[in-house]
């Protein structure tokens, strides 16, 4: 009768073969909640993450556009990976959180009073840092009260640059979608202004109405007609919008000769 063999573990193999099971199952649970934490919602690291945008209070100020912003941010949002918060704040230029707003927004069609020293230093001194300030003339024509009243605004903030008209190469035109062509609700000139300092152009000025064209009532609808070219004109608006948010968060990396190809390949 053949003696039945004794199956024998040493203590040396026994331990070791359970510390590789632990370490395996514990390295599978690590990767599977580190899997978990990457595919939770930006938004759960909270809004202050989120880009917000601004549209500044000023005496004289007027809010003849108050959903424009919004309809473009939800826009931006259907179209692109950013994902600013929806709700537009107003906010003077000495408030203390004014740096939490890298995009700042002013529209209007009246003249406005000269702002104090004060408000002039404290703006600059944000654009300076990194901001963006897109004004919009939403009525009125070029030369006319509002016109007059931005060009001494800008003047005061950047005596040394003046306001001019962006060259077709400013990679604003291309900080997203390729711009050839112009929006807004009128389209009065077909170019945008901007103060350029260096390399960067902190200030954005349209005397098209772009924020007329974003604007909708409660119900969806477009509240303005856009002429001469229609609703293409509308289009073109929003892409503009949309560029103005890329360029303040990114300026000016599409400079950079390795991202031409894509925009070619985008363009086709």
């Amino acid at each position: 009768m053949q003696k039945q063999k004794k199956t024998s573990f040493s203590q040396g193999s026994f331990f070791g073969s359970s510390l590789r099971g632990w370490f395996g199952l514990g390295l599978m649970l690590s990767s599977l909640l580190v899997l978990l934490w990457l595919t939770q919602p930006a938004g759960a690291m909270g809004k202050t993450s989120q880009v917000q945008w601004a549209q500044l209070v000023f005496p004289g100020f007027n809010d003849s556009r108050p959903t424009a912003l919004r309809r473009l941010l939800w826009v931006a949002t259907k179209r692109t990976s950013i994902r600013p918060l929806l709700k537009v704040t107003k906010i003077k230029v000495q408030a203390p959180k004014l740096s939490y707003y890298p995009l700042l927004y002013i529209a209007g069609e009246t003249g406005f009073p000269a702002w104090p020293h004060k408000d002039i230093v404290r703006l600059r001194s944000h654009l300076s840092a990194g901001g963006t300030l897109f004004i919009d003339m939403t009525g009125g024509d070029p030369g006319g009260p509002f016109d007059r009243s931005v060009r001494r605004l800008t003047k005061k903030l950047y005596p040394k640059n003046a306001m001019k008209k962006l060259p077709q190469k400013h990679t604003l035109y291309r900080s997203f979608y390729l711009i050839r062509r112009f929006g807004g609700r009128r389209l009065l000139r077909p170019y945008i202004e901007g103060v350029t300092r260096d390399d960067r152009t902190p200030i954005i000025y349209s005397l098209n109405d772009h924020s007329g064209a974003w604007e909708r009532d409660n119900f969806g609808h477009f509240v303005y007609p856009v002429v001469p070219g229609g609703e293409s004109q509308r289009e073109h608006a929003f892409r503009f919008g949309i560029n103005i948010i890329m360029y303040a968060l990114c300026v000016n990396y599409k400079q950079d000769g390795v991202h031409i190809p894509f925009i070619m390949q985008r363009r086709q």
